[in-house]
């Protein structure tokens, strides 16, 4: 087998391993990014029916974190496009492995980062929101 045949399927081996772990990474923060937008708009919702009150404020700092939230999703999904394209470009010019880790450890880091603030600002803003509906239920007493 010649040496542009190997190499040909060497690409297209991690070519196809690398779809399959955007694929999956795509699905996880796609759902976060639907989760983030559904808890924006049962909130927004839930802001209408309410009386002006001091726990309303985090009802109002849910959503602003739910909102850096998506932001950083998109951010993520962004670095992983940027990403797919440098390692691709890696693959083409035939750079050995120390130099591809040397390009993409800083998108991979970026991506990781962005993944991260995702999730806990998501989480943190649910508190948040939680921690209206128990002053929303202490007032009631």
């Amino acid at each position: 087998m010649s040496d542009q045949t190997e190499r040909t399927k060497k690409i297209e081996r991690l070519n196809s391993l690398s779809k399959q772990h955007s694929d999956e990474l795509n699905k996880y923060t796609y759902f976060i990014l639907a989760v983030t937008g559904t808890a924006i708009a049962y909130a927004l919702k839930a802001l209408e029916e309410k009386q002006p009150s001091y726990s309303l404020i985090f009802i109002c700092i849910s959503i602003c974190l739910w909102a850096i939230s998506f932001g950083f999703g998109i951010r993520g999904l962004n670095k992983f496009r940027e990403y797919l394209v440098l390692n691709t470009k890696c693959l083409l010019a035939d750079l050995s492995a120390q130099d591809m880790v040397q390009k993409l450890d800083p998108l991979n880091r970026q991506i990781g980062f962005s993944n991260s603030c995702q999730f806990i600002f998501l989480i943190t803003g649910s508190l948040c929101y939680m921690l209206f509906h128990a002053t929303e239920l202490l007032s009631k007493l």
